[in-house]
């Protein structure tokens, strides 16, 4: 029985560092979308803004299911409720495992920090940027229109 358990527990283990290991594959995606989106911004280049824009939609929505596995896997593993699962950290993970494992969840929480760390800040800016951006294009069309959406003529 004890070796029965020791198996389902690395398998588990097993399946909770693939499942990470995609998430950082899909959080580094996520981080060069965001860098394409400022670089986009920078250009004012809406075609770019837009395409961009719907594959970070695209791969935020992978991220979530993969996240989702993440939570399933460990409320089925370790007898969790769902926001028991949710909030578990990897850190406390880490601290209760041995052996070749423990490094790899080391490794993998300290990447998938250091780019969430990187994402906050490219968004930020991001978020700047497209503020500017909005501010301007207002700014163009109050210009350009009477208060009434009607084009004014320009003579040059």
């Amino acid at each position: 029985m004890k070796k029965c358990l020791n198996h389902w527990n690395n398998v588990m283990l097993k399946l909770l560092i693939e499942y990470l290991g995609e998430e950082e594959k899909l959080l580094k995606k996520l981080l060069k979308l965001a860098n394409d989106l400022n670089k986009a911004f920078i250009r004012f280049d809406s075609a770019s803004i837009e395409r961009v824009s719907d594959k970070q939609d695209f791969v935020l929505k992978q991220l979530s299911r993969m996240e989702e596995k993440r939570i399933d896997l460990l409320m089925q593993w370790l007898k969790l409720n769902k926001e028991e699962a949710h909030n578990l950290k990897l850190s406390t993970i880490e601290r209760n495992i041995k052996g070749p494992e423990k490094d790899q969840i080391k490794n993998l929480k300290e990447s998938i920090g250091s780019i969430n760390t990187q994402l906050l800040e490219i968004n930020r800016n991001n978020k700047i940027l497209g503020n500017r951006s909005r501010y301007s294009v207002n700014n163009i069309m109050k210009t350009l229109t009477n208060g009434k959406n009607v084009v004014l003529n320009v003579r040059v």
